[in-house]
């Protein structure tokens, strides 16, 4: 039956709900009424939780297999034979028409091109460039061979650049002796002896971009100074040894990484910067320094689970090892030893220094200063003590291993079977 009250009532009802707030602009009688979580929720949950925790846990594991480099995908080479280039005039590709030379005139603006060979250094060396001032790009070769012949030999050359190269099989991808203003980026060495080798005074070289793997030492300098290595990835027997009174180089932000040896070796080297680098997953040590270095900067690394010892000074003084993350290298059963003298493990300051941060000691901190009320005691015959040691990192490394994503996986896994079994019963 009709009932003319009902359209005053629904208009009364329609007035009072419009001065409802948003979020509860529901009928009186459905308030109050829990709906379902949707199961599919769930699941992304468990997606998610894979997806973040996959690739930490990763980064902690290292890589189990050096694999040799393909040839890039969409390069063509064409076999080329062995040359030399020595002084200017021998770029000229009319006259030396074996030269490899295929585009340029030797200017900033238009640098001789060398490019697209497929050269064998089993028999000698592949490429020589000696004497030279010319500007010039050597890219995109694959220089190889039977490891006992170098791939590209360069001796008082400069403004030169080398990209985009594969270096495989040969006793030392580069050497670069007695060059400088040149730049060495975005190549691939693997299985050589060594990688880049720079020897006797070169200075400003650019090293930057470049992708080791399985050469006994990546990048090399003796007696080299003013240089740059940065952004490299370095998985070798050593990943970077500077020796023979190499000085004032600056080493920033490489990945230092499961080498079989160690990181870094700094030997009989003084003045050079360390810092923002990764040095993890090595045989040994991630840092080692001997043969007297001094004044050398450690700062802002990520040093862990290494074999040994994060750091070893085996001599040295005066070097200043400040603001690192040091995690998991418990090898010595301490992370770091100092058999030198007078290396500072911290800063100075007001009201107080600055260290390192330890796993293994990052408490007590009464006053909630960030510096821990007791010192970090080292091995070593220098009797060695952070004074400052930091409570948080100032550098974040991945602490969520496999274990951790194991556990977060079990733990989504229970709530959706949890979930399935409530919506059964009802």
């Amino acid at each position: 039956m009709y009932n003319p009250g009902y359209e005053l009532d629904r208009g009364r009802y329609a007035k009072v709900l419009s001065r409802v707030p948003e979020i509860d602009r529901r009928k009186p009688e459905s308030r109050g009424r829990r709906e379902p979580k949707p199961l599919w929720s769930l699941f992304v949950a468990l997606a998610v939780a894979i997806l973040l925790a996959l690739p930490l846990s990763l980064l902690l594991s290292p890589s189990a297999e050096i694999l040799p480099p393909p040839v890039p995908a969409g390069v063509t080479y064409t076999s080329h034979q062995r040359f030399s280039i020595i002084g200017n005039a021998q770029f000229n590709n009319t006259l030396f028409p074996l030269n490899g030379v295929v585009s340029g005139n030797g200017t900033a603006s238009d640098p001789y091109i060398i490019e697209g060979w497929d050269i064998d250094s089993s028999g000698d060396t592949a490429i020589r460039i000696m004497f030279t001032d010319a500007h010039y790009v050597l890219r995109n070769c694959y220089i190889h061979g039977n490891g006992m012949f170098w791939g590209i030999y360069q001796l008082k050359s400069v403004n030169s650049t080398i990209c985009n190269n594969t270096f495989s099989g040969n006793s030392d991808g580069i050497i670069v002796d007695q060059s400088s203003n040149n730049t060495v980026s975005d190549n691939n060495f693997s299985s050589n002896g060594r990688g880049i080798y720079l020897v006797q005074t070169c200075t400003n070289i650019i090293v930057s971009n470049n992708t080791f793997n399985g050469n006994s030492a990546g990048i090399n300098l003796q007696a080299s100074y003013g240089n740059i290595l940065t952004d490299n990835d370095l998985n070798d027997d050593i990943g970077i040894y500077l020796f023979g009174s190499s000085y004032h180089n600056t080493v920033r932000n490489n990945n230092c990484s499961s080498n079989g040896d160690m990181g870094i070796i700094i030997q009989g080297s003084s003045g050079n910067t360390v810092t923002d680098n990764n040095f993890s997953h090595n045989g040994y040590f991630g840092i080692y320094i001997s043969q007297g270095s001094s004044y050398n900067n450690i700062s802002w690394n990520k040093v862990f689970n290494n074999g040994d010892r994060g750091i070893y000074i085996q001599t040295g003084s005066y070097n200043r090892i400040w603001n690192n993350t040091f995690a998991g290298n418990y090898g010595g059963g301490v992370q770091a030893n100092d058999a030198g003298t007078n290396n500072w493990w911290n800063t100075s300051g007001s009201p107080h220094g600055y260290g390192n941060r330890w796993s293994d000691l990052t408490t007590p901190d009464a006053n909630s200063d960030g510096i821990v009320d007791w010192s970090y005691n080292l091995t070593g015959s220098a009797g060695a003590k952070d004074y400052y040691p930091l409570t948080t990192p100032p550098v974040m490394i991945p602490e969520f291993g496999v274990m951790q994503f194991v556990v977060v996986v079990l733990l989504v896994a229970t709530m959706l079977i949890g979930e399935a079994r409530r919506r059964k019963a009802s």
